[in-house]
């Protein structure tokens, strides 16, 4: 063997040993296993580029015109936990697991799963958070909104005169009185609008009214009801015969309220956003109207001791109306609970010129005497001064960002207005007896009850 084929075989041994070297290498790091550079020498690595260099990258890309081993380069490498230790469930050990549980309690039991009050405690959680308000709007958003609207839902309390209406003959407890006239509870409406007038300070444009309270009571008879106007067959000769030995009765009362107004309010927020509130001046109509109405109808037979042998139907009217205007002031006060959940005080003050008046008919008609009564009187006075509170406790919830549910509790009070039961004059001017108009202004109303609606925000 000649010293050049010496040379080429010694080569070739070489290149051989290294190929052997490279794959021993790459069978030793098994599926799963860390990419750390072996402890090999410099020629292991391709192109020789030295201890702890990382390969070219034409010798680990696929496509490049090197096929790497499938086991090196794109050995998968151990899974990183997504998850923190602390929030992971035990899992017990093969020696230490735990038997099935035999029925639902003892699943979440503390023993048998001992997170599961951490479980419940974040399901509880999850729960109120579906109920909770909507509380982007931080603690120190201010109250407002655009249009508001609630029903309310009120009682009216009208403490007049004592009135016997309706009595049998010869009876001492009446059939029909005043107390027979107290109002139940009836629906209104409120409705606010609002137009921004700079920063913090708004117009506010609001109505209240379409109540509709009403109250009657009626007695039935054989031609032995009697009425007030002959007091009870006691005047002689008597008043108006169409109300006396008649067999039926009905009074009835109705009260209306309706109020207009315009109000200038400005708003403030407290340092701390725990309490925030306005202050209103402004103008406010009211409208109040009571009627009363006492019906009769008589069908006697020929009877001489009766008063008139024809019947006929009997009809008194007394309505007291109050158109009251003036300036009222009144503000309000919110506590912030959470975000998104207030609780405030609500209140307005008015003293209101009274341009109040009061109109009775008394009238009877029959087949004999035709059409006989008084003549109608109305009696007007315009310079009393009313007073109107108006107070409410309420709770806001906000839905969302645009949508916010309200309830509370309504009073309003209402001293110095005239009323139908205050103004009712039984004097009728028949037979020598006299009628003087009179008028009465002096009268205390009481509405309360709760509400219930919502604010918008454009």
């Amino acid at each position: 063997m000649t010293t050049i084929q010496r040379a080429c075989w010694t080569t070739v041994l070489a290149i051989l040993v290294s190929a052997v070297s490279v794959t021993d290498a790459c069978g030793q790091m098994g599926y799963g296993q860390p990419m750390s550079p072996p402890s090999q020498p410099a020629s292991w690595y391709i192109g020789d580029l030295g201890p702890g260099a990382m390969p070219a990258p034409a010798a680990h890309q696929p496509g490049w015109g090197y096929a790497a081993p499938a086991n090196y380069y794109y050995a998968q490498q151990p899974m990183m936990q997504a998850t923190p230790a602390y929030f992971q469930e035990p899992v017990p050990s093969a020696e230490e697991e735990m038997p099935e549980p035999e029925s639902l309690e003892e699943y979440y039991s503390d023993e048998y799963y001992p997170r599961h009050g951490h479980r419940m405690g974040s399901v509880l959680l999850g729960l109120l958070g579906m109920v909770a308000p909507y509380s982007e709007g931080g603690r120190c958003e201010p109250h407002w909104f655009d249009l508001h609207a609630e029903f309310l839902y009120l009682s009216l309390d009208n403490h007049g005169p004592f009135i016997e209406f309706s009595k049998e003959t010869g009876a001492i407890t009446p059939r029909i009185s005043s107390n027979d006239l107290e109002y139940g509870d009836e629906p209104g409406f409120r409705v606010t609008g609002t137009y921004q007038t700079g920063p913090g300070s708004n117009l506010e444009f609001t109505y209240l009214g379409m109540f509709d309270f009403k109250q009657e009571s009626s007695a039935t008879g054989v031609d032995n009801l009697n009425s007030i106007f002959s007091d009870f067959l006691n005047h002689d000769p008597q008043g108006q015969e169409q109300f006396d030995q008649a067999d039926f009765h009905q009074v009835s009362l109705a009260n209306n309220l309706d109020s207009l107004e315009l109000n200038y309010r400005r708003r403030w927020v407290g340092p701390t956003c725990l309490l925030q509130g306005s202050w209103l001046i402004g103008v406010r109509y009211t409208k109040l109207k009571e009627k009363l109405r006492f019906i009769s109808h008589a069908s006697r037979d020929t009877d001489a001791d009766l008063i008139d042998d024809v019947g006929g139907i009997g009809n008194c009217m007394v309505d007291a109306t109050n158109y009251m205007t003036g300036p009222q002031i009144g503000g309000d006060l919110w506590l912030c609970v959470l975000p998104g959940l207030n609780v405030g005080l609500d209140g307005k003050f008015a003293l209101l010129g009274n341009n109040a008046k009061q109109f009775t008919s008394i009238s009877g008609d029959d087949i004999n005497t035709g059409f006989v009564g008084i003549v109608p009187d109305e009696v007007t006075g315009n310079d009393k001064v009313t007073f109107l509170g108006e107070a409410s406790l309420n709770v806001t919830y906000r839905v969302n960002h645009k949508l916010t549910i309200r309830a509370g509790y309504e009073l309003i009070l209402l001293e110095g207005v005239a009323l139908a039961l205050e103004n009712f004059n039984p004097e009728v001017p028949l037979f020598g007896f006299t009628r003087t108009p009179s008028f009465s202004d002096g009268g205390s109303l009481f509405y309360d009850g709760f509400t219930f609606g919502g604010e918008l925000m454009w």
